[in-house]
Protein backbone atom coordinates (compact mmCIF):
# COMPACT_ATOMS: atom_id res chain seq x y z
CA UNK A 1 0.00 0.00 0.00
CA UNK A 2 0.85 3.68 -0.50
CA UNK A 3 1.23 4.08 2.99
CA UNK A 4 3.73 2.30 3.87
CA UNK A 5 5.90 3.55 1.21
CA UNK A 6 5.21 6.83 2.19
CA UNK A 7 5.55 5.89 5.80
CA UNK A 8 9.32 3.65 4.64
CA UNK A 9 10.66 6.96 3.28
CA UNK A 10 10.03 9.18 5.99
CA UNK A 11 11.25 6.42 8.16
CA UNK A 12 14.59 6.22 6.63
CA UNK A 13 15.23 9.17 4.53
CA UNK A 14 13.35 12.06 6.63
CA UNK A 15 15.29 14.55 5.37
CA UNK A 16 12.95 14.06 1.87
CA UNK A 17 10.43 15.85 1.27
CA UNK A 18 7.23 13.63 -0.22
CA UNK A 19 5.42 15.16 -3.17
CA UNK A 20 1.95 13.06 -4.14
CA UNK A 21 0.22 13.81 -7.55
CA UNK A 22 -3.54 11.85 -7.96
CA UNK A 23 -6.37 12.51 -9.92
CA UNK A 24 -8.32 13.22 -6.83
CA UNK A 25 -11.09 10.88 -7.60
CA UNK A 26 -10.56 8.06 -4.51
CA UNK A 27 -9.69 11.01 -1.75
CA UNK A 28 -13.31 10.89 -0.60
CA UNK A 29 -12.63 7.74 0.96
CA UNK A 30 -10.91 7.86 4.66
CA UNK A 31 -8.73 4.89 4.39
CA UNK A 32 -7.00 6.68 1.47
CA UNK A 33 -6.41 9.89 2.86
CA UNK A 34 -4.97 7.79 6.06
CA UNK A 35 -3.15 6.14 3.61
CA UNK A 36 -1.15 9.74 2.21
CA UNK A 37 -1.25 11.77 5.57
CA UNK A 38 2.44 11.91 6.26
CA UNK A 39 2.90 13.49 2.69
CA UNK A 40 4.36 16.80 2.56
CA UNK A 41 2.76 17.84 -0.40
CA UNK A 42 -0.66 16.76 -1.77
CA UNK A 43 -1.57 17.93 -5.45
CA UNK A 44 -4.91 16.61 -6.47
CA UNK A 45 -6.34 17.45 -10.45
CA UNK A 46 -9.71 19.90 -10.15
CA UNK A 47 -10.39 20.44 -14.40
CA UNK A 48 -14.04 20.90 -14.37
CA UNK A 49 -17.03 21.62 -12.03
CA UNK A 50 -20.05 21.43 -14.65
CA UNK A 51 -20.56 18.05 -15.09
CA UNK A 52 -20.37 17.92 -18.77
CA UNK A 53 -17.15 19.89 -19.05
CA UNK A 54 -15.55 17.26 -16.14
CA UNK A 55 -16.33 14.08 -18.53
CA UNK A 56 -15.11 15.65 -21.55
CA UNK A 57 -11.79 16.43 -19.99
CA UNK A 58 -11.47 13.50 -17.83
CA UNK A 59 -12.78 10.84 -19.64
CA UNK A 60 -13.91 8.98 -16.05
CA UNK A 61 -15.75 6.03 -14.70
CA UNK A 62 -18.51 5.29 -14.34
CA UNK A 63 -20.02 6.78 -10.95
CA UNK A 64 -17.81 9.37 -10.61
CA UNK A 65 -18.67 12.96 -10.85
CA UNK A 66 -16.91 16.45 -10.29
CA UNK A 67 -18.83 16.58 -7.26
CA UNK A 68 -17.41 13.14 -5.26
CA UNK A 69 -13.72 14.92 -6.40
CA UNK A 70 -14.86 17.85 -4.93
CA UNK A 71 -15.96 16.71 -1.69
CA UNK A 72 -12.82 14.53 -1.60
CA UNK A 73 -10.41 17.47 -1.81
CA UNK A 74 -12.23 18.93 1.02
CA UNK A 75 -11.91 16.34 3.22
CA UNK A 76 -8.35 15.73 2.25
CA UNK A 77 -7.59 19.58 3.55
CA UNK A 78 -9.84 18.69 6.59
CA UNK A 79 -7.75 15.85 7.53
CA UNK A 80 -4.35 16.26 6.53
CA UNK A 81 -1.52 18.66 7.45
CA UNK A 82 0.40 18.42 4.03
CA UNK A 83 0.24 21.35 1.63
CA UNK A 84 -2.27 21.27 -0.66
CA UNK A 85 -1.69 22.29 -4.24
CA UNK A 86 -4.32 22.23 -6.76
CA UNK A 87 -3.56 21.44 -10.91
CA UNK A 88 -6.17 22.38 -13.13
CA UNK A 89 -5.44 21.64 -16.92
CA UNK A 90 -6.82 23.79 -19.21
CA UNK A 91 -8.38 22.73 -22.26
CA UNK A 92 -9.47 25.79 -24.28
CA UNK A 93 -13.39 25.96 -25.40
CA UNK A 94 -14.48 24.06 -22.43
CA UNK A 95 -12.49 25.34 -18.99
CA UNK A 96 -10.85 28.38 -20.15
CA UNK A 97 -14.60 30.13 -20.26
CA UNK A 98 -15.32 32.82 -17.77
CA UNK A 99 -18.31 30.71 -16.15
CA UNK A 100 -16.77 27.58 -16.02
CA UNK A 101 -13.46 29.64 -14.57
CA UNK A 102 -16.20 30.71 -11.95
CA UNK A 103 -17.40 27.67 -10.72
CA UNK A 104 -14.11 26.36 -10.35
CA UNK A 105 -12.92 29.40 -8.20
CA UNK A 106 -15.92 28.91 -6.08
CA UNK A 107 -15.00 25.79 -5.22
CA UNK A 108 -11.73 26.04 -4.96
CA UNK A 109 -12.49 29.27 -2.06
CA UNK A 110 -14.47 26.69 -0.18
CA UNK A 111 -11.55 23.97 -0.45
CA UNK A 112 -8.51 26.87 0.42
CA UNK A 113 -5.69 25.14 -0.93
CA UNK A 114 -2.21 26.87 -0.74
CA UNK A 115 -1.66 26.88 -4.22
CA UNK A 116 -3.23 26.57 -7.48
CA UNK A 117 -1.14 25.27 -10.48
CA UNK A 118 -2.26 25.93 -14.12
CA UNK A 119 -1.03 24.03 -16.80
CA UNK A 120 -1.93 23.25 -20.36
CA UNK A 121 -1.04 20.74 -23.30
CA UNK A 122 2.88 20.54 -23.99
CA UNK A 123 2.95 17.63 -26.36
CA UNK A 124 1.20 15.87 -28.35
CA UNK A 125 -2.77 14.82 -26.56
CA UNK A 126 -4.20 11.83 -26.57
CA UNK A 127 -7.28 13.35 -27.65
CA UNK A 128 -6.55 15.23 -31.37
CA UNK A 129 -9.18 17.59 -30.04
CA UNK A 130 -7.45 18.64 -27.18
CA UNK A 131 -5.15 22.19 -27.77
CA UNK A 132 -3.03 24.46 -25.93
CA UNK A 133 -3.97 27.49 -24.23
CA UNK A 134 -2.17 30.64 -25.35
CA UNK A 135 -0.14 32.76 -23.06
CA UNK A 136 -2.78 35.47 -22.86
CA UNK A 137 -5.35 33.32 -22.25
CA UNK A 138 -3.17 31.74 -19.10
CA UNK A 139 -2.66 34.73 -17.95
CA UNK A 140 -6.66 35.98 -18.33
CA UNK A 141 -7.52 32.76 -16.22
CA UNK A 142 -4.89 33.91 -13.45
CA UNK A 143 -5.84 36.91 -12.81
CA UNK A 144 -9.62 35.42 -12.45
CA UNK A 145 -8.53 33.49 -9.88
CA UNK A 146 -7.22 36.13 -7.93
CA UNK A 147 -7.13 36.55 -4.85
CA UNK A 148 -6.37 33.23 -4.51
CA UNK A 149 -2.26 32.46 -5.25
CA UNK A 150 -2.10 30.42 -8.36
CA UNK A 151 0.87 30.10 -10.44
CA UNK A 152 1.44 29.13 -14.33
CA UNK A 153 3.17 25.95 -15.39
CA UNK A 154 5.64 26.38 -17.55
CA UNK A 155 7.97 23.52 -18.84
CA UNK A 156 10.89 22.46 -16.68
CA UNK A 157 14.42 23.04 -17.65
CA UNK A 158 16.93 21.03 -15.91
CA UNK A 159 19.98 23.25 -14.27
CA UNK A 160 21.83 20.21 -14.38
CA UNK A 161 25.83 20.55 -16.18
CA UNK A 162 25.31 18.70 -19.64
CA UNK A 163 27.38 15.20 -19.19
CA UNK A 164 28.99 12.82 -21.28
CA UNK A 165 27.37 9.92 -22.26
CA UNK A 166 28.32 6.92 -23.95
CA UNK A 167 26.39 6.91 -27.17
CA UNK A 168 24.65 3.20 -26.64
CA UNK A 169 23.68 4.38 -23.05
CA UNK A 170 21.98 7.52 -24.35
CA UNK A 171 19.99 6.14 -27.10
CA UNK A 172 18.37 3.36 -23.91
CA UNK A 173 18.08 6.22 -22.39
CA UNK A 174 15.90 8.51 -25.25
CA UNK A 175 13.92 4.82 -26.17
CA UNK A 176 12.72 4.64 -22.15
CA UNK A 177 11.97 8.22 -21.97
CA UNK A 178 9.69 8.67 -25.58
CA UNK A 179 8.03 5.09 -24.82
CA UNK A 180 6.81 6.96 -21.84
CA UNK A 181 5.88 10.22 -23.54
CA UNK A 182 6.69 11.74 -26.70
CA UNK A 183 9.46 14.12 -26.43
CA UNK A 184 11.06 17.11 -28.20
CA UNK A 185 15.22 16.67 -28.54
CA UNK A 186 15.30 20.11 -26.41
CA UNK A 187 13.00 17.99 -24.18
CA UNK A 188 15.60 14.84 -23.72
CA UNK A 189 18.25 16.93 -23.42
CA UNK A 190 17.02 18.83 -20.79
CA UNK A 191 16.04 15.81 -19.12
CA UNK A 192 19.42 14.11 -19.37
CA UNK A 193 21.78 16.46 -19.43
CA UNK A 194 22.89 15.89 -22.56
CA UNK A 195 24.60 17.53 -25.48
CA UNK A 196 21.58 18.68 -27.70
CA UNK A 197 23.84 17.95 -30.55
CA UNK A 198 24.59 14.30 -28.97
CA UNK A 199 20.68 13.69 -28.85
CA UNK A 200 20.23 14.99 -32.15
CA UNK A 201 22.64 12.61 -33.69
CA UNK A 202 21.14 9.60 -32.30
CA UNK A 203 17.51 10.71 -32.80
CA UNK A 204 18.12 10.58 -36.60
CA UNK A 205 19.66 6.93 -36.03
CA UNK A 206 16.95 5.65 -33.41
CA UNK A 207 14.54 6.54 -36.63
CA UNK A 208 16.98 5.14 -39.40
CA UNK A 209 16.47 1.72 -37.15
CA UNK A 210 12.14 2.06 -37.25
CA UNK A 211 12.92 2.27 -33.28
CA UNK A 212 10.97 6.25 -33.22
CA UNK A 213 8.69 8.20 -35.35
CA UNK A 214 8.38 11.78 -35.03
CA UNK A 215 5.85 13.97 -36.34
CA UNK A 216 5.80 18.09 -35.97
CA UNK A 217 3.89 20.05 -33.51
CA UNK A 218 3.29 23.63 -32.90
CA UNK A 219 6.60 23.62 -30.25
CA UNK A 220 8.53 21.72 -32.40
CA UNK A 221 9.32 18.03 -33.66
CA UNK A 222 8.29 15.37 -30.81
CA UNK A 223 9.62 11.66 -31.23
CA UNK A 224 7.64 8.85 -29.70
CA UNK A 225 8.68 4.96 -29.61
CA UNK A 226 7.57 2.99 -32.33
CA UNK A 227 6.82 -0.40 -30.53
Amino acid sequence: AIGKVVDFIKEKYPDYKIALLTNGSLLYQDDVIKEIRNCDVVMPSLDGVSEDIFKKINNPAEGFFSERVIKGIKKLRLKSSADLWVEIFIVPGLNDTHREIEKLKGALIEIGPDKIQLNSLDRPGARKWVTKESVAGMKRIQKEFSPLKTEIISRYKSKKKKETRQENDLKKRIIGLVKRRPCTAEDIADAFGADIKAVRKNLRKLENYDKIISHKKERGEFYKSND
